[in-house]
């Protein structure tokens, strides 16, 4: 099953860590979905949080 993009929003925020490390959100139908990223350049981070929405999405909409 192909999943709606207008049920996902990748949100703007990035909240960094004293370790380095930050944390990425997005929401599928309005729930809550993030991600933290370690040793990655935020471009890298980026294109893999596009990937795991993506990912996490199908999921979503497979058990409903």
């Amino acid at each position: 099953m192909k999943n709606n993009l207008k049920n996902i929003e990748i949100n703007s925020g990035i909240e960094k860590h004293y370790n380095g490390s930050f944390t990425m959100y997005g929401s599928i139908l309005g729930e809550t979905f993030k991600q933290t990223y370690y040793d990655y350049s935020l471009a890298e981070a980026r294109k893999l949080f596009k990937k795991a929405i993506l990912v996490e999405s199908e999921r979503y909409f497979i058990s409903q």
